[in-house]
C-alpha cells in the first residue's frame, strides 16, 4: 500500500509541471505575435563572431567595450561600424564593417606584435686612459710605442697588459693591467726625476759658488739637473766670511738656501783704518781750514784797521786846515763828517772781521786734540 501511494504522488507531480511548462510556452509566443503585430517596422539585426590571433584582444564597436576574443556579439542593428582591437604588447588594430540583417558575420583577426629594439650588444672592448705627471710621456704596451700622455684607447681587448712609461730626466715606470669587457680602466702616475734641483741665494748677491770643489756659478744659483748625492757648498765673497755646508740631493728633491753673508774680520779691520785715517785726514783738513778762515779774517781785518787809521788822519787834516782856513767853512765841515763816517764804518768792519778770526783761531785750537 505504501508503495502504490508513493508511485501515485510522483506521478501527479509530473503531470502538474508539464502542464506549467505547456502554458508558459503559449504566453511567450503570444507575446512576440502581439510584439510583432504591434511593430509596423521590425528592426533589422545581425551578428558578429570575432576570433584573434593570439585570443583575449578587447573589441570597441565605434568606441563602445563588447567584450574580449573569441566573442559572439548578437542583435547588433545592421549597419556600418568601425571594429577596434586592443591588445597589450601588439599593434591596435582597426577596420570597418557593415552588418547585414539576420547574417552572422565571421571575422578571423591576426594581431601584429609591437616590435620590441633589441638589448644593446654585449661590449666586447675595454677603454683604458693613461695620465702622467707631468706629461708628454712616452707610453708603450706589450712593449709597443703607441704615443705619449696623456693617452685614450676604447678598443683594448679583454686582457693583461704590460704598460711602459719613458720621459727624458725622468726614471722609466713599469706595471701591468687587467682590462675587463665594458670596463674604463684610468691610470695615472707620477714621473720620478732623476736629478734634483738646488736653488741657493745670498744677500748680498754675487758671491761665488762651488759644489764639491768644482765652480758652479754665482749667486743666485739654480741647478735643476743635480744627480742625487753628497755635495760640499761653498760660498766666497770678497770682503766678506765664507760660508760651508754639504748637502745630500735626491731624486726628485727641490732643495732651497738663503744666506745672508757677513764681512770678515779683515774687511772690518781695514773699515776701520780706513775710517781712522779718514778722521785723521779730516782733522787736518778742519786744522788747515780753521787757520786758513782766521788768518783771512785777521787779514782783512787788518786791511779795515789801516782804512780807518788813514780816515782818522784824513780827518785830523781837515780840522788843521779849518783853522788855518778863513773861507769856505762849510765845505770843510761837510769833508770832516764823511771822513769821520768812514772810520766808523771801517772800524765795524773791522771789529766784527777780527772776532771772525778769533771764533776760527778759537776753532782750530779746540779741533787740535780731536
Amino acid at each position: 500500500m505504501h508503495i502504490i501511494f508513493n508511485t501515485s504522488r510522483a506521478c501527479l507531480l509530473v503531470l502538474l509541471f508539464a502542464g506549467a511548462n505547456s502554458l508558459h510556452g503559449q504566453q511567450t509566443r503570444s507575446g512576440l505575435a502581439l510584439d510583432k503585430a504591434a511593430s509596423s517596422a521590425p528592426v533589422a539585426r545581425g551578428s558578429l563572431k570575432v576570433f584573434s590571433e593570439p585570443a583575449g584582444a578587447e573589441i570597441l564597436l565605434n568606441t563602445k567595450a563588447m567584450g574580449i576574443t573569441p566573442l559572439k556579439i548578437i542583435n547588433i542593428d545592421a549597419g556600418e561600424y568601425k571594429l577596434s582591437l586592443r591588445l597589450q604588447g601588439f599593434t591596435p588594430y582597426e577596420t570597418s564593417i557593415k552588418i547585414l540583417a539576420n547574417e552572422t558575420q565571421n571575422l578571423s583577426l591576426a594581431l601584429k606584435a609591437v616590435e620590441q629594439p633589441l638589448p644593446p650588444p654585449a661590449p666586447v672592448f675595454a677603454t683604458i686612459t693613461v695620465a702622467t705627471t707631468p706629461t708628454g710621456a712616452a707610453l708603450s704596451i706589450n712593449d709597443q710605442p703607441v704615443g705619449t700622455t696623456p693617452f685614450r684607447c676604447d678598443t683594448m681587448a679583454p686582457g693583461p697588459y704590460k704598460l711602459r712609461l719613458e720621459l727624458e730626466g725622468y726614471d722609466p715606470l713599469e706595471g701591468s693591467v687587467m682590462l675587463k669587457a665594458g670596463e674604463t680602466r684610468p691610470v695615472e702616475k707620477k714621473m720620478i726625476r732623476q736629478y734634483g734641483t738646488l736653488a741657493v741665494a745670498t744677500t748680498p748677491p754675487g758671491a761665488a759658488l762651488s759644489l764639491n770643489d768644482q765652480p758652479s756659478g754665482t749667486t743666485p744659483y739654480k741647478n735643476e739637473k743635480l744627480l742625487p748625492g753628497n755635495y760640499a757648498l761653498l760660498l766666497e765673497l770678497p770682503g766678506y766670511t765664507n760660508i760651508y755646508e754639504s748637502i745630500v740631493m735626491f731624486k726628485d728633491t727641490a732643495i732651497s738656501r738663503q744666506f745672508a753673508l757677513s764681512h770678515s774680520a779683515a774687511w772690518q779691520d781695514s773699515v776701520k783704518a780706513f775710517a781712522l785715517a779718514k778722521s785723521k785726514h779730516g782733522r787736518v783738513v778742519r786744522r788747515v781750514w780753521f787757520a786758513c778762515l782766521a788768518a783771512a779774517a785777521a787779514g782783512t781785518g787788518y786791511y779795515f784797521d789801516t782804512q780807518v787809521a788813514a780816515a782818522a788822519d784824513r780827518q785830523d787834516q781837515i780840522q788843521t786846515d779849518y783853522r788855518a782856513a778863513t773861507t769856505d767853512f762849510s765845505t770843510y765841515q761837510e769833508r770832516y763828517s764823511n771822513a769821520g763816517k768812514k772810520v766808523k764804518d771801517n772800524s765795524k768792519v773791522r771789529n766784527i772781521l777780527y772776532s771772525v778770526a778769533g771764533a776760527f783761531a778759537l776753532c782750530f785750537v779746540i779741533s787740535i786734540p780731536f
